[in-house]
């Protein structure tokens, strides 16, 4: 019996991710990525300085709400099949250029919870009256009011969110990539090498 992992291109496909039901190809991924964030901008430029009423703020979240389910796709799509093969450098750019897709959607975003915090509790509960399914994300915004940034502040964190986690990427890349191939000779299972 074989100890070694098999490398992942020697995995029978069945037996590995399928990212069809997310997108049907990296063209499709790629494509959904600029979707992505032609649709974080267009909701910036809608509701950024517009959040003034209860039907803004109800459409926004409407809205929100489909920019965020293609985001997790996005990400999904990129972080399963990289997530069993971090040595795959097409994986890993693909998991790169999901990081700057990220940031770019952070900042057009980053607006938003600064300016619904800054809502009286009034309009809120009216959100929560005609979207209850919100009322979590509501409840939540009530309990970060005395922690919000300003909007400016939110844009700049969140694009240079990439470069801040360079270092924590770097040292998961690492982690992943310390596991030998030798069995234990205690259990007989694979064992994680030290730093």
């Amino acid at each position: 019996m074989s100890s070694a992992l098999p490398p992942r291109s020697a995995v029978d496909p069945a037996n590995t991710w399928d990212l069809t039901a997310i997108f049907s190809d990296a063209n499709a991924w790629r494509a959904a990525t600029h979707q992505l964030v032609d649709q974080a901008r267009q909701f910036s430029h809608r509701y950024a300085h517009h959040l003034d009423t209860t039907t803004n703020v109800v459409a926004a979240l409407d809205d929100l709400n489909g920019i965020e389910t293609l985001r997790e796709q996005v990400a999904c799509y990129t972080e399963f099949p990289q997530s069993a093969d971090s040595t795959n450098p097409e994986l890993n750019a693909r998991v790169a250029t999901n990081a700057t897709v990220q940031a770019n959607v952070d900042s057009a975003l980053s607006f938003l919870h600064p300016a619904l915090a800054q809502l009286p509790t009034t309009v809120l509960d009216t959100v929560v009256r005609e979207r209850p399914q919100y009322a979590g994300y509501i409840r939540h915004l009530v309990a970060t009011q005395a922690h919000v940034l300003s909007p400016e502040l939110e844009s700049t964190l969140a694009t240079l969110a990439p470069a801040l986690n360079t270092f924590r990427n770097i040292r998961r890349q690492a982690l992943r990539q310390t596991w030998t191939s030798a069995p234990s000779p205690h259990t007989g299972t694979l064992t994680r090498s030290t730093l």
